[in-house]
Order: C-alpha cells, then structure tokens, then sequence
C-alpha cells in the first residue's frame, strides 16, 4: 500500500511519516529546493537547485511535484513502491489515485489552524511566515474533496500515531 498524507504545515505528516518507519513502512523523501535550517540533507529531503529540480520535471522523472510558498516540492517517479508513506500536494491525489488505482490510502489531516500554528511556532519558525503558511494553506485546501480520504486525522490524534499505525500496519503493508 502507498500511504499519502495530504494536509496544512504544521499539522504532524512529518511526525507521522517518521513513525511510520519504525512499523516496516518505507518513507519516501520529497526532493526540494528549500532546506530548512535544522533539516539535514537526506534525512527528510534530497535537497536540490532550482537547476536540478528543473530537469527532472523536464525529463519526467517526478511523478508529482508542486511550487508551494515559492519553493518547489516532488516526488521522484521510482520511488513509489508498495509499503510506502509520502507527503503530497491535494493536486497530486488526482493523479496518484488513478496511477495506482487500490493501492492507495490517503490520510488528510484535519488539524486546526491553532494547532497548526502552535506547531510552527514551536519549531522556531518565523510568526510571519507562518501566518502566510496558514493563510496559503486555507485556500489551498479549501476544495479538497474530503471523500477522498480513507482516514482523518484531527487535533486529538495528534498524540497516538503509533497507535494508529499499529491499529492499521495490518491494511497498510503487503508482505
């Protein structure tokens, strides 16, 4: 199964993409163009140029990929594979959900925007920036079909993604 989050920044993908690793779920790096301070490379992106980036949309080597407060996010094309978790962009369900028709979960996390923000906050980020991340983030998910989710993930599941995963590894990985 390949597990997509979809959901605001600030609203815990990143925790539970991580989390996901300790079940046998392979997590699946987003290339970007932007890496943030305390982010080493490879650990959660494979940071690239504005160049690198460019290429591989030119060559079709990203599957998805999306420009999001002004610095590009995607996914490389072979890194799709069963027993998988990524983030992506709400334009991206489209597309993956017809690519890899039943072989898809998609998890969107509807986590407040108090909470989204408290979150930014507390990993140092600018109140500014983060303010236009929230703002960014209402209209960009404001028409997302909410049907599309196979799972919701709100404010008071923010604390028991282990206990999620483990309620779920049996649906989410194929041995």
């Amino acid at each position: 199964m390949i597990l997509l989050l979809i959901g605001p920044s600030g609203s815990g993908k990143k925790s539970f993409k991580s989390a996901c690793k300790d079940y046998g779920i392979r997590v699946i790096k987003s290339c970007t163009t932007k890496p943030k301070v305390e982010e080493v490379d490879e650990d959660v992106y494979k940071f690239l140029t504005d160049e690198q980036f460019d290429k591989l949309v030119m060559d079709d080597e990203l599957l998805e990929w999306v420009v999001y407060n002004n610095h590009k996010y995607g996914t490389l094309r072979n890194d799709f594979t069963k027993n998988c978790v990524t983030i992506v962009d709400k334009d991206a369900i489209y597309k993956l959900l017809k690519i890899y028709a039943g072989k898809v979960f998609v998890i969107y996390f509807d986590v407040s925007e108090d909470e989204c923000r408290k979150k930014c906050l507390e990993r140092g980020e600018d109140p500014v920036i983060v303010e236009e991340k929230i703002q960014n983030d209402r209209n960009r998910l404001k028409y997302f079909d909410m049907s599309m989710a196979n799972m919701i993930i709100r404010d008071d599941d923010l604390h028991r993604f282990n206990s999620i995963i483990k309620e779920n590894i049996g649906k989410w990985v194929v041995r």
